[in-house]
């Protein structure tokens, strides 16, 4: 039952994809991006993503409203993007395995997704340089400092790279928690991406909490990292 259902709203979550993302795969071809516009095209299709896929979001806190900042957050699942996206505005970065994905790639590159090649000095050079001109744009950033999903009950040991960013374009770091109610929604080593979507879409609903943190300037980026990965494992270790 799980698996007809998981197929069932895969069905429904890539017809809604190709709803919203098709006209803007047109717009992004034939001339300049509006970013804003296509920003709010994406936040229309994650909100209804998530129904779609019959996930129950509650978020707690406000997304930052005064300018540019990079959002940083615990990563869990494939679907903490989308829980993200439908709540604020950024340019998220991905690994780059995503950037080869059919007909997602094309989308997420249309509305302003960054991919990083972990392992290949150019490519994180690159997005560097890309996030800070995102940054000094007014566009704000979502990392995910891990660099991974994890299972493990508080977060991996966090990269320095967003929080130098930050530091560098002189814009704010904001703390982003997720947390799934079912700790076995977590998708780690080892799962394939089917198993962790079955089992998130399979169920007849799935619960998720995300908390938004309060806005911080970043004076070193070695303590904003500490500081913010401290506040992002009290909240998915002690929620409120």
């Amino acid at each position: 039952m799980n698996t007809l259902r998981a197929s069932w709203r895969l069905f429904l979550f890539l017809a809604t994809l190709t709803w919203y993302g098709f006209p803007l795969w047109i717009r992004a071809a034939i001339g300049t991006i509006d970013w804003d516009h296509h920003q709010t095209i994406r936040q229309k299709f994650a909100k209804s993503a998530l129904r779609k896929l019959g996930i129950e979001l509650t978020v707690e806190g406000s997304p930052y409203k005064d300018g540019a900042c990079v959002y940083a957050s615990n990563h869990r699942s494939w679907l903490d993007p989308f829980l993200q996206l439908a709540t604020l505005w950024a340019f998220p970065v991905a690994k780059a395995e995503v950037g080869k994905l059919p007909i997602v790639a094309q989308g997420a590159r249309a509305t302003g997704i960054l991919f990083v090649d972990r392992g290949s000095k150019n490519s994180r050079k690159d997005v560097v340089e890309q996030m800070v001109s995102a940054l000094r744009k007014g566009f704000s950033i979502l990392i995910y400092p891990e660099g991974t999903t994890s299972t493990q009950p508080a977060t991996i040991a966090f990269k320095r790279g967003a929080f130098t960013v930050a530091q560098d374009a002189e814009c704010p770091i904001v703390p982003l928690a997720v947390r799934y109610t079912d700790p076995s929604y977590h998708w780690g080593d080892g799962e394939s991406l089917w198993k962790n979507f079955v089992q998130i879409a399979g169920s007849k609903s799935t619960q998720v909490t995300l908390y938004i943190g309060k806005p911080r300037l970043v004076l070193s980026a070695i303590e904003e990292m500490k500081n913010t990965r401290e506040e992002i494992d009290n909240w998915i270790l002690h929620p409120h």
